[in-house]
């Protein structure tokens, strides 16, 4: 990669690398798309919204963490379908405090802090 830079186009935000091909001075852009994950509410009563864009099919895990670091909801597997996705997760089972959710999906891990109510 000759040149890393970021780039917004049409609300869409991502990193992009240039390459300078020395044969015959063309240059070609390719565009990485930043996976976004959200999670809502925050602070949330007894339900939580997961919801990410999808690019392509693939699989994505969750599990989510107690602020010690124990696992108190198992790692859970969704299908991930292109465009945008949600899954819903039950905290019933959880006591009000603060918590972290790990998300892995496509070779990336994105951690959120849950607050239940």
């Amino acid at each position: 990669c000759d040149q890393l830079f970021s780039f917004e186009l049409k609300g869409t935000t991502g990193d992009s690398c240039l390459f300078e091909n020395e044969n015959n001075g063309d240059t070609t852009i390719i565009v990485y798309q930043k996976v976004k994950v959200t999670v809502y509410p925050v602070p949330a009563t007894y339900v939580i919204q997961l919801r990410w864009q999808g690019v392509e099919e693939s699989k994505i895990t969750y599990r989510v963490f107690d602020m010690k670091g124990d696992i108190v909801i198992g790692e859970t597997s969704l299908l991930n379908a292109s465009g945008i996705n949600e899954h819903s997760i039950q905290l019933f089972n959880l006591s009000s405090g603060s918590y972290s959710i790990e998300v892995r999906m496509d070779g990336e891990v994105f951690r959120k802090r849950i607050i239940k109510l």
